[in-house]
């Protein structure tokens, strides 16, 4: 039989869309027309079910996850056959958790801070101990296994899955010994870079190899990588002779998880903590700043890497607790704050339109899709500022405007579900705002607030993508900017897809746009040859925080790569990438934001006769107070005709956060002058120098 296709019913479920597919099947998203839910199916690979024993892990995923009951396990809602009777293949149905898994997070964003890694890893650690005290051992706890329900939360909700290899032990099943793992012959089931020793030798698993298993997955949440990397002999080899690796620094909070670490990947079981709880209560005391065992202590809640050198915190925002900023500025809308993509423009700081998962909620990923420059909110010629906060019905609007020499307000408004991207979809010259979101039937719900008052929305057909990303720019060239979405397919191949604006706040039917065979890094949108439509930079980073820089230039084809990659920043605490005019010669220009060991370098990459060429802008010594800094804007807030650079910090003054500028000369950029302060208190819900500053 042929694995079921989008559309198909497998028993009362209606196939709606793929969410992704590995070795044992293909997980759907499906409606269950019986209670008109949506869920998640997962469908054994035709080429498997014949086997009894790959029959036999699919049956005990269903018996595992049937006798939890557990917030951070995923729910179980039914099990069988397609088709029925004999020859069928199994099928599972779960709950729909649309936010994407912790690994192609960390992908796509890099490390966690290190209090939202210390989170999640409590509630892994949760899940972990309502399964062992049902008798199951979970025995492949790994990102890709970590479900999140709303990655742009500011806490982000975590929910252990694929319980596929689990066993049952003695106390539950009636007997003797646990049950049997399955393996194929000679084999060890399980994940390489997470595996304890003892498993790695063939043993069971035991709630002590689980343990282990989380410690490694907190150090990959603080890193964005495995603790030990390799070929497969090397990895088990460092499992069982390599040091635990560490954090270093100073940080009280960072020497606190380290020994957490030290504990869990302790190379021998019987030295490990003693039981789950154990460590989810120490981790919960580290995600609320507080030493286990201590007080509070103010850290710097970086994600750091080994030897204290400070993993890349992409894109990640810090506005304390609120659940999402958008800054549409001059080149930039986007998200600003970190409860949600690092933008994988290493640091990502979106300020496309994002939309997590397939849903279409939006919001920004991946580079940050720019809008086009100049966002003059008050047709005065000069850039100006609007940032929401939150993506939900009491989302609130600020907007900051500038008088060319400093920023007044903020005046607040109400904001909408969803994130606003700026463009101008009409061509009236106006900025408009396109919010997407998803709608109850999983369709994208779309909101364009056009610039003259007028509200237009409209829903389209969900997109079968993962990691997708929102673009609001002009692809075709019309003068219209069009509503576009990029992510990855089943593959991990990126993917390019545009609806075209049909010029009164609606847009066509979705068509691809043909991309080179891209996998792994993000896209950041601009347009570098200054053409009128959009072109794409590829930034690929890798584990070592170091990358290269690719521009895609628009073709009537699709889009066609510029020369050779070039070495991007790296390796850097924090790197932060965004796409504008900064120069005033009608082109975009990609502009990366590093900053490491207190000082700050801004580059510059341009499109000049089809080759590409960087420079260094600005580097300059960071305040000492700049412990937060959200992601930056490029806004012509002076009205010369360039993008200047707006930063945020922290001040020493309780909650309230800086706008920093840097004016651009058109080769460089000034030393950053301070326009306004904003004391974020009232919607941030906590004073900020109690909350980590990358939260």
């Amino acid at each position: 039989m042929a694995q079921p296709r989008v559309g198909e019913m497998v028993g009362r479920y209606r196939l709606d869309g793929v969410l992704g597919s590995g070795g044992m099947g293909t997980v759907m998203t499906a409606t269950d027309t019986s209670l008109r839910r949506e869920v998640a199916i997962k469908v054994m690979s035709p080429a498997l079910a014949a086997d009894p024993a790959f029959r036999a892990r699919f049956d005990r995923e269903a018996t595992a996850l049937a006798r939890l009951e557990s917030p951070h396990v995923i729910d179980v809602f039914d099990h069988g056959e397609h088709p029925p009777g004999p020859g069928g293949a199994p099928y599972l149905v779960t709950r729909l958790v649309r936010g994407g898994d912790l690994d192609s997070l960390l992908r796509a964003r890099g490390p966690l801070p290190l209090r939202m890694a210390a989170d999640v890893c409590a509630q892994v650690a949760e899940a972990l101990r309502d399964a062992h005290a049902a008798g199951v051992v979970h025995r492949d706890v790994k990102p890709a296994n970590v479900l999140l329900r709303d990655p742009d939360e500011r806490r982000l909700f975590a929910v252990l899955c694929d319980f596929g290899i689990a066993t049952v032990t003695a106390s539950t099943q009636g007997s003797a010994h646990p049950a049997a793992p399955l393996t194929r012959t000679g084999g060890v089931s399980g994940t390489w870079g997470y595996m304890a020793p003892e498993r790695i030798d063939g043993g069971p698993g035991t709630p002590a190899s689980d343990l282990y298993a989380l410690g490694c997955l907190l150090w990959a949440s603080l890193t964005g990588r495995p603790p030990y990397t390799g070929g497969e002999y090397a990895v088990a080899d460092a499992h069982h002779r390599a040091p635990v690796p560490q954090l270093g620094g100073d940080d009280p909070l960072a020497r606190a998880v380290d020994r957490l670490l030290l504990a869990l990947m302790a190379k021998h079981p019987q030295q490990r903590p003693a039981s789950a709880e154990a460590v989810r209560a120490a981790l919960a005391d580290v995600a609320e700043g507080r030493v286990p065992g201590g007080g509070p202590v103010t850290s710097t809640g970086g994600a750091v890497g080994t030897g204290g050198t400070g993993g890349r915190r992409r894109g990640r925002v810090l506005l304390a607790t609120a659940a999402a900023v958008v800054l549409v500025g001059g080149l930039a809308t986007g998200v600003a704050l970190w409860p949600r993509d690092d933008d994988p423009s290493g640091g990502r700081a979106g300020e496309a339109g994002e939309t997590r998962g397939v849903d279409g909620s939006g919001g920004t990923a991946g580079g940050e899709a720019a809008p086009d420059p100049g966002a003059d909110l008050n047709d005065d010629g000069l850039g100006d500022l609007l940032l929401q906060i939150g993506r939900s019905s009491d989302a609130q609007r600020f907007t900051f405007v500038s008088d060319g020499s400093a920023f007044l307000g903020p005046e607040v408004t109400a904001g909408t579900r969803g994130v606003p991207l700026r463009g101008d979809v009409d061509g009236d010259g106006l900025p408009d705002l396109v919010v997407v979101s998803r709608g109850d039937d999983v369709s994208q719900r779309i909101s364009v607030e056009l610039g003259t008052g007028e509200t237009v929305d409209s829903t389209a057909p969900p997109i079968a993508l993962q990691q997708l990303y929102t673009v609001v720019r002009d692809v075709d060239g019309d003068g219209l900017d069009d509503l576009s979405f990029w992510g990855t397919d089943t593959s991990g191949r990126l993917v390019f897809q545009t609806g075209p604006s049909l010029g009164d706040g609606e847009f066509g039917p979705r068509e691809p746009v043909g991309l080179p065979d891209l996998t792994g890094g993000y896209l950041q949108p601009g347009d570098f040859d200054g053409d009128g439509r959009v072109d794409l930079a590829f930034v690929q980073q890798d584990a070592g925080r170091t990358g290269t820089v690719q521009v895609l230039l628009r073709t009537d084809d699709g889009f066609e790569a510029v020369g050779d990659p070039r070495p991007s920043l790296g390796p850097r605490d924090l790197v932060l990438t965004r796409t504008g005019d900064v120069d005033g010669d009608d082109a975009d220009e990609l502009v990366q934001v590093a900053t490491t060991q207190g000082r700050r370098d801004v580059r510059v990459w341009q499109v000049e006769d089809g080759e590409v060429s960087d420079g260094a802008w600005f580097s300059g010594d960071v305040p000492p107070e700049a412990e937060i800094q959200l992601t930056p804007a490029l806004s012509d807030v002076d009205g010369d005709g360039d993008d200047d650079l707006v930063l945020w910090r922290l001040t020493g003054e309780p909650g309230t956060v800086a706008l920093d500028v840097a004016l651009s000369t058109g080769s460089s950029y000034d030393a950053a002058e301070q326009w306004a302060t904003w004391d974020c208190r009232p919607v941030c819900n906590n004073p900020l120098t109690v909350v980590s500053p990358t939260v």
